[in-house]
This record gives C-alpha cells, structure tokens and sequence, in this order.
C-alpha cells in the first residue's frame, strides 16, 4: 500500500504548480460523516481537484482524533 501512495505523491507533484488551493468538504456515508481535503489548481487540460485525505469526523469523548493522508 506504500507503494501505492508514493505513485501518487509523485503523480500528483509533477502535475500540481507551485501556486494552488485547498478545498475543505464535509460529507456524510450512512450514518458517518467525513471530512475530506481537496486540492486545487489548474492545468492545460483545466482545473484539477485530486483528494488529499479524507477522515472520519470524530465528536465522541472516547473518540481518538485521527487524520490519514492518502
């Protein structure tokens, strides 16, 4: 899976300028709710908007507050 992520870090930097955005959205699957950071920046084929994690959103005392970058 490492493996996996190191391919799109890469991918995804040669692409990405150095000049870009981050976008921040909330969605909900079921009954869990996420929370899911976007990059934003154009390219010649036009803008481009690779999700850069995504976690779920914790609001319990027990929870253990966790973010995975993908």
């Amino acid at each position: 899976m490492e493996g996996v992520t190191k391919v799109v870090e890469i991918t995804i930097g040669k692409e990405m300028p150095v000049d870009f955005g981050l976008i921040l959205d909330d969605c909900s699957f079921g009954t869990g709710q996420y929370q899911g950071v976007y990059g934003c920046y154009e390219t010649p084929s036009g803008p481009q908007y690779p999700l850069l994690s995504m976690t779920p959103v914790m609001d319990e005392p027990g929870d253990h507050l966790t973010l995975r970058v993908i």
